[in-house]
């Protein structure tokens, strides 16, 4: 944290912390208010938007590293024909679901285009296969669907698949570009907005949904207009303290060689943490005054320490900076900055004392996220390595609160399968009434299954051991995998 100011008290730190899961949006700075551009010019990319475009280009022969997916689940009858209305009403509703990216005077624009008569619902019917024959062939399907690559020029940037399933069960696959949704987007607004649209629809009866304000191209402009050089300079100076002298390698590589080029391929491991468990940690949250995903970075973070036996290593997450403001809460976008934390500990540092360390830098990672990180590269002059991200090879995020979906509807997460993956390593993890949904995406190159396993058991046992035991060492955590040092 910066040294020069006071601490966050404990209010604002569990603030930041609720932020970052997507639980709270901050109302941040209100001296100017987003107003909506003239409609009809180009508006330019936000600071967030524009480095996942530019990662995007430049990787465009890569896998689909950049392919987001969720699945909604209908279980009964299912109208087709105003489940297709509502989904037309959210793109037209959401100019950032018909945006499109183009080049102009040597800069990157985004462009709206006018909203469709009708979205392109291809429907898949393996109805009439026996029940294990039909979940296989869905996840095959619902896979292919997330591998194609999207046409950032031209277009669209969201596509959809309706599978139907044996027992009158229906899957809508949504497929979207990174840089036009986040996780708010896919765990509340979407799956809100097209389950209200599509029950009105269904019954004949008129959406009641307030008209939005503004829009994302509107927010991207004013971003850009109100963060100053000033603003950007003290952030890019907080985290040139904060990383000064961190290493940019995590010593743990997996079971192979590491490619000389970062290859991003991808492959998806589920895992779950029982109720039992999430109510154990939960309860232990509270009584120290902190978030779940406080104590699901500290967990992952001792579980390296362990592996690696560095006191000091960097794990990444996705900070939702654009989302501080009150005008973008019910705005589909891209409100994500990657941030790197930065943790330290001994052997004999307790667990206590690494949910008060986690705190304190994800508080300081939330007051200065609106900075690229490729700027803070810039920043510190660090040489690039064509092998690794620059700061963090792995990271983690814990999912904002699922929306209330109305009976016969649920949602999953990740389980389209898109064959990308932006770091070696990426948890997420999603709290549920039945416990704690997770998915971790790693790279099939540097690691493999049997190691994601190990991992996440070893995340659940330090869990299970702290929430009993809070004072326990990081010396004495149940750490069962084989700890792995840098392979060449």
């Amino acid at each position: 944290m910066n040294p020069s100011r006071q601490p966050l008290s404990e209010n604002k730190r569990r603030l930041l912390e609720r932020c970052l899961s997507g639980e709270v949006g901050l109302q941040g700075a209100q001296a100017t208010t987003i107003r909506r551009r003239v409609a009809g010019e180009d508006a330019p990319l936000s600071l967030a938007q524009e480095e996942v475009w530019r990662r995007a280009e430049a990787r465009a022969s890569k896998a689909q590293l950049y392919n987001e997916s969720i699945t909604l689940r209908r279980s009964g009858p299912l109208n087709e024909a105003a489940l297709g209305r509502a989904l037309t009403e959210v793109v037209r509703r959401h100019e950032i679901w018909r945006t499109t990216y183009h080049v102009v005077g040597g800069a990157p624009v985004q462009r709206i285009g006018p909203p469709p008569v009708t979205m392109d619902l291809p429907a898949v019917d393996v109805s009439m296969l026996a029940q294990d024959q039909a979940e296989s062939l869905a996840k095959d399907v619902r896979s292919r669907h997330a591998t194609h690559a999207f046409d950032l020029e031209h277009g669209p940037l969201v596509r959809a698949l309706l599978i139907h399933l044996p027992g009158d069960e229906h899957e809508l696959v949504l497929v979207m570009h990174q840089s036009v949704v986040d996780g708010v987007s896919v765990y509340q607004i979407v799956p809100r907005e097209l389950i209200m649209l599509y029950e009105a629809f269904s019954t004949g009866a008129e959406p009641r949904l307030p008209a939005l304000a503004i829009q994302y191209a509107d927010y991207a402009a004013w971003q850009r207009e109100t963060l100053r050089r000033s603003a950007l300079q003290a952030q890019i100076d907080y985290w040139r303290r904060q990383l000064d002298g961190a290493p940019t390698a995590l010593p743990w590589s997996g079971d192979f060689s590491r490619p000389p080029i970062e290859s991003h391929r991808g492959a998806i491991v589920p895992c779950r943490f029982d109720a039992a468990l999430l109510r154990e940690v939960s309860s232990f949250c509270r009584s120290r005054g902190a978030t779940l995903f406080t104590a699901l970075f500290a967990a992952f973070a001792a579980v390296l320490h362990r592996y690696t036996g560095q006191p000091d290593i960097v794990i990444g997450t996705l900070a939702p900076s654009g989302r501080k403001r009150s005008e973008v809460k019910d705005l589909i976008g891209y409100f994500l900055n990657p941030v790197a934390l930065r943790s330290r500990a001994e052997r004999a540092t307790t667990f206590v004392a690494m949910i008060d360390h986690a705190k304190a830098i994800i508080a300081g990672a939330l007051s200065n996220d609106d900075i690229p990180i490729e700027q803070v590269v810039d920043a510190l002059k660090l040489r690039p390595d064509p092998s690794r991200h620059p700061f963090f090879q792995v990271a983690i995020t814990l999912a904002p609160p699922l929306a209330d979906l109305k009976a016969g509807w649920t949602q999953s997460f990740m389980d389209a399968d898109s064959g990308g993956a932006r770091w070696d390593l990426y948890l997420e993890f999603s709290e549920r009434s039945d416990g704690l949904m997770g998915r971790v995406q790693h790279n099939p190159d540097l690691f493999n299954s049997e190691t994601v396993d190990a991992l996440v058991g070893d995340i659940q046992a330090v869990l299970a051991a702290a929430a009993l035991n809070p004072e326990i060492s990081m010396a004495s955590l149940p750490v069962a995998g084989r700890s792995r040092t840098a392979v060449p």
